[in-house]
């Protein structure tokens, strides 16, 4: 199992060095990680060996990364690392009797994010989050991705990212409403609705998700830039596509969201020309958001 491993990342190694095939490289890496995940959770054995490695404070390296790697291929392994644990989440996931399996890698992925949120990458993130998406989280795990999206978007040193840093964290916006809210509600309102939980706990439960849901949604819309106004779109995108029937205080949340969007782009618009131009855009912006109304109840 040991040399499986060494043998696949050493490979990938190779192509990452070849410049010929460089734009094949994440196609090459996805099936590399997606055979290799599949031969982890293949049996009880191969997944214990599988996190033994995975799980060790040195594994980052795989105990394969040559000492003098430079930070291209160290960044490569780190990417390398997300994509396997995310796809062996899939692999045991998708099994009859993988919930137990699942459950062991949903916790060791915690404390991957947690680890990636420290180190302010945010392109990790996103691997990540893309990958784990392909199987049902449970509840504790799409509570801690939202919770580590949010703190990540919220935090100082993304302020303080490059071009190229700022435009991938762009992406974990929609990833992270349009998967991790939507599935969170849903466990939520299956949670509300059975009997023997108390009124007081269903109560609670609905007001923290509401709550979560409307800092977020007030965060975008309020702190992003211009520019960001397409991702915003996305992630309600996200959202209205998910099968889970929203209810009535999420769909006013996100009618909310989108006003306040609106207004900041045609305010952002009028402060570049003329303040009564500004004052009509926003005025028409307002009206036109009004008509669409019960469409975009409907599309939800």
């Amino acid at each position: 199992m040991e040399l499986l491993t060494v043998i696949v990342f050493n490979l990938v190694l190779i192509l990452h060095n070849k410049a010929k095939l460089a734009r094949y490289f994440e196609s090459i890496c996805g099936v590399l990680c997606t055979s290799l995940s599949k031969t982890l959770a293949r049996n009880e054995v191969n997944f214990r060996r599988a996190m033994t490695i995975l799980c060790d404070d040195d594994a980052s390296t795989f105990k394969a990364l040559p000492d003098d790697a430079d930070a291209s291929m160290r960044a490569t392994f780190k990417h390398l690392y997300c994509t396997v644990v995310g796809r062996l989440y899939e692999s045991v996931g998708a099994k009859a009797d993988g919930a137990k399996q699942a459950a062991v890698v949903e916790s060791f992925l915690v404390d991957i994010l947690e680890r990636l949120l420290a180190e302010g990458d945010c392109k990790n993130m996103c691997y990540l989050l893309r990958e784990t998406r392909r199987y049902k989280p449970s509840e504790k795990f799409a509570t801690a991705v939202v919770q580590y999206v949010v703190k990540f978007i919220q935090s100082e040193e993304l302020r303080d990212q490059d071009q190229e840093a700022a435009e991938v964290n762009r992406s974990l916006v929609p990833i992270a409403l349009g998967w991790g809210y939507p599935e969170l509600s849903q466990r939520i309102t299956e949670a509300t609705k059975a009997d023997n939980v108390q009124e007081s706990v269903k109560g609670a439960i609905t007001e923290h998700y509401l709550q979560s849901f409307e800092n977020t949604m007030t965060f975008l819309c309020t702190s992003c830039e211009e520019a960001q106004f397409d991702d915003i779109k996305c992630a309600l995108e996200g959202i209205a596509k998910n099968k889970h029937s929203l209810g009535e205080e999420e769909i006013q949340l996100i009618e909310r969201a989108v006003l306040m969007s609106l207004t900041a782009a045609a305010t952002s618009l009028g402060d570049k020309g003329d303040s009564e131009e500004a004052s009509e855009a926003t005025e028409s912006t307002d009206s036109e958001n009004d008509d669409s109304e019960s469409l975009f109840q409907r599309r939800l």
